[in-house]
């Protein structure tokens, strides 16, 4: 089904069947219909949402171009299951479920009786930018991905990898892994922190007053790591199986990387993060040489299963969420 059909099977849902056309004055005292929530299938996401037909195919063409370039990149042999996907519309429901100040965040597992043990995707759409929805959408799958590879990914490199997907670009038929700068709010209210410090990073670290810096470092780490002049995208999967092994913060850092290798890094964080400050406000120019470029095999247009979704199935799915108070990746 395309945004056709599914823009009409909208308005067919939000209006009662056979309704006449009213007068103004009828109008003014008609009830408000609350948007009609439904479930959207494509090849690999359930979705469900009350948002506008136009916002959820937007929503869905990133997931499945993001989808594609990880699965033919980072994750050849990694079977992944149809992703589950909340899409808010209502601000007010979001934040209900969501920590201030979020976008969307991914929960690793709800079980009964919401059913989501493969993880959750959560997202808000009303009154944030379309570009904004889908970066976040590319944020949280890279967690959803390195949740499925393993249960054991240490944060700095959660995020980092998440950071890294989110600023890719889908330019026609090509993804560019990181090929968005650091915004100028970033680089002004956070400097890099010392290596040794960011892997024995915790949720208070990500979650503190420092949380920028340490989102910042881990981002910037990722994108020198998996830059094609540096591991690749077939390094992530032996790094992700290098930090899981480690016992201890200690280990886990002579595990990962040599002493020299933790300087020269450390080196190549400072002189990235110092381009991008000097490159203030417009931002560095990408150097497409220097990031990792996918060419999607997508066909277009994309089909689309609708079903209906009745509103005490999202209350309940809400519930589960506020009672896990699961661990929220932000997209800060």
């Amino acid at each position: 089904m395309n945004l056709l059909a599914l823009a009409l099977l909208a308005g067919v849902l939000a209006s009662p069947a056979g309704s006449a056309p009213t007068s103004p004055a009828d109008q003014a005292k008609a009830p408000v219909v609350a948007p009609a929530w439904r479930v959207i299938k494509s090849a690999h996401f359930v979705i469900r949402s009350d948002a506008p037909a136009a916002t959820v195919q937007a929503v869905v063409d990133r997931l499945e171009d993001v989808h594609e370039a990880l699965r033919t990149t980072f994750f050849t042999d990694l079977p992944v299951r149809p992703v589950d996907v909340l899409l808010f519309a209502n601000e007010p429901d979001f934040r209900s479920v969501a920590r201030p100040g979020l976008v969307g965040f991914y929960t690793a597992g709800l079980e009964e009786p919401a059913g989501f043990s493969d993880g959750l995707i959560v997202l808000h759409a009303g009154g944030s930018p379309t570009e904004t929805v889908s970066t976040t959408a590319a944020h949280e799958l890279a967690h959803h991905f390195l949740q499925t590879l393993s249960d054991r990914v240490p944060l700095w490199l959660h995020e980092g990898f998440a950071k890294y997907v989110g600023a890719l670009e889908v330019r026609g038929d090509r993804v560019v892994f990181d090929a968005t700068a650091p915004s100028g709010a970033w680089l002004q209210a956070a400097r890099p922190v010392a290596l040794e410090r960011l892997l024995a990073a915790g949720p208070e670290e990500f979650n503190g007053p420092h949380a920028r810096a340490h989102y910042l470092t881990s981002w910037l780490l990722l994108g020198r790591l998996l830059a094609p002049r540096g591991m690749g995208a077939a390094g992530l999967q032996e790094l992700v199986v290098a930090s899981v092994r480690a016992q201890s913060p200690a280990s886990h850092r002579r595990s990962l990387f040599s002493t020299t290798e933790r300087r020269e890094l450390q080196r190549q964080i400072a002189a990235a993060y110092q381009t991008h400050r000097a490159a203030l406000p417009s931002g560095p120019t990408s150097r497409d040489r220097d990031k990792l470029i996918v060419r999607l095999q997508r066909s277009q247009p994309r089909q689309l299963q609708v079903d209906t979704l009745s509103r005490s199935e999202v209350d309940t799915l809400c519930a589960a969420l506020r009672a896990a108070a699961p661990e929220q990746a932000s997209e800060r």
